[in-house]
């Protein structure tokens, strides 16, 4: 039988798992470069996190090849390298989609999930309630002693209503052509059909059709005997049951792969003549381009899946008689709308909190009052750019320069509507110097990628 899980069994399980505890004084290191660049401290999450990808290096054959003197400032043995590419890297995505660790290179992540158990009124038994990416439906009657809307079922001419006692006079049948039947309280349906209400055995005068939908209440403050059924007749149910689980999703690690080239001669004249230590610096920006290819691929990823295509298009030209500075305040009000749209998608389950953008967005955006812009770092690449509301605000690169999306992300690692698994952190060979003087790495990151739920999301564009 299949393992089931709270979300708080979850979390015990990653806050007892043993790699953190066995890799400490690497990630010590971490922790010590997150502090040179002004990083928060590292939560138990990512801990395991990095924990749990240093064991993945320390058994594979690449291992040995690593090569790393100075890294921000600080002298790190050459293990610290692999896990500082991603510990302070220069991305977005951690704050966007949840990246978990991945320990086999196809590996199952759990999805918690609450279901409906019982079919009651509109709701199947496997419905979902909600889980851990926002996704869901509440309905109003689950709780209460009301059926609404349950399908009687083609062919059916008696009908055993599933829960009971019926109360008397409450029943109203639509049938698919409009028609309603109801019952006189006195056990008499008005097509000519009975009731009995105490069993819920409902006799109709004509077979029903798919598209007959019955609804009715009853008394649900009767215990029912479950122990011996057959004493209450067919019905034994009196309220519904949720049911919460994992649902386990494959996400497949691909290799992402460079090599990088410079000439041995022109680092030693400029670290002569500069004193610039060009192999690191090298090693730097090819980390940093690995970084921003990834965070290309899953943006536009997540960009091009968002659901409902470009449901949202807000035209940069104001309409007759409408100043440019009133126009532009129309952004906004279209981007709430948005947000507007996933809230209503899941049932008022989730509520975005960020949005993703290019530079004319952002631009046009720092126009408005109720934008609060923040300052663009000097280096570029995707950055928080401000808050809008309650939204939090990135600029990118990495999508088109008039698109956006938004979206949600919870507090804990699971709540996310799309994932990435780390594998392989970012790892290069020792520098293999030729005849030629010219030297060569090669560099590597596996990792896979899974969009998990894409009505969590949704996408927009500016026209101009």
């Amino acid at each position: 039988m299949a393992k089931m899980m709270t979300k708080e069994s979850l979390a015990r399980d990653v806050a007892s798992n043993p790699v953190a505890q066995k890799y400490a004084k690497r990630i010590s290191l971490l922790e010590s470069a997150r502090k040179a660049v002004g990083a928060k401290p590292m939560s138990t999450f990512e801990k395991y996190y990095a924990g749990q990808l240093f064991e993945n290096l320390s058994k594979g054959n690449l291992y040995e090849g690593y090569t790393q003197g100075n890294f921000v400032g600080r002298d790190f043995r050459r293990d610290a390298f692999n896990i500082v590419s991603l510990a302070i890297q220069n991305t977005i995505l951690p704050e966007i989609v949840s990246v978990q660790p991945m320990s086999t290179a196809a590996q199952l992540l759990p999805i918690l999930e609450f279901k409906y158990g019982t079919t009651k009124g509109a709701v199947n038994a496997g419905d979902l309630v909600l889980d851990s990416t926002g996704a869901g439906k509440t309905d109003r009657n689950y709780d209460s002693k009301v059926i609404e809307n349950q399908e009687i079922g083609a062919g059916i001419t008696t009908y055993l209503a599933p829960f009971t006692p019926i109360d008397a006079g409450s029943i109203k049948i639509v049938k698919a052509d409009g028609t309603v039947i109801t019952d006189d309280g006195a056990g008499a349906l008005s097509d000519g059909g009975t009731v009995v209400y105490a069993d819920g055995t409902i006799t109709l005068n004509a077979a029903a059709v798919a598209g007959d939908k019955i609804s009715y209440t009853y008394d649900n403050s009767i215990v029912p005997n479950y122990l011996y059924p057959e004493l209450d007749g067919h019905a034994q149910h009196q309220v519904g049951d949720v049911t919460i689980g994992i649902n386990p999703v494959l996400i497949e690690a691909e290799e992402h792969k460079l090599r990088a080239i410079y000439a041995l001669t022109a680092a030693y004249k400029i670290n002569k003549e500069y004193g610039v230590n060009m192999p690191l610096v090298f090693e730097q920006q090819v980390a940093n381009e690995m970084n921003k290819e990834r965070e290309r691929i899953v943006m536009n990823d997540i960009f091009a899946q968002a659901a409902g295509g470009n449901a949202v298009v807000w035209s940069s030209t104001p309409r007759p008689g409408v100043s440019d500075a009133e126009h532009v305040e129309s952004l906004p009000i279209a981007i709430n709308l948005a947000s507007a749209e996933i809230y209503n998608r899941t049932g008022g389950n989730l509520t975005p909190n960020f949005m993703v953008a290019g530079a004319n967005v952002i631009a046009y955006l720092a126009k408005s009052k109720v934008f609060e812009a923040n300052e663009a770092p000097k280096n570029g690449g995707s950055f928080l750019a401000g808050k809008l509301g309650n939204l939090t605000v990135y600029q990118t690169p990495a999508i088109g320069t008039n698109d956006f999306f938004l979206g949600g992300i919870g507090n804990d690692f699971w709540q996310a509507g799309y994932v990435v698994g780390d594998y392989l952190p970012i790892t290069f060979t020792s520098p293999v110097t030729l005849a030629d003087f010219t030297t060569q790495s090669g560099w590597v990151s596996i990792y896979g990628k899974k969009m998990v739920n894409p009505q969590l999301y949704i996408r927009g564009r500016i026209t101009v």
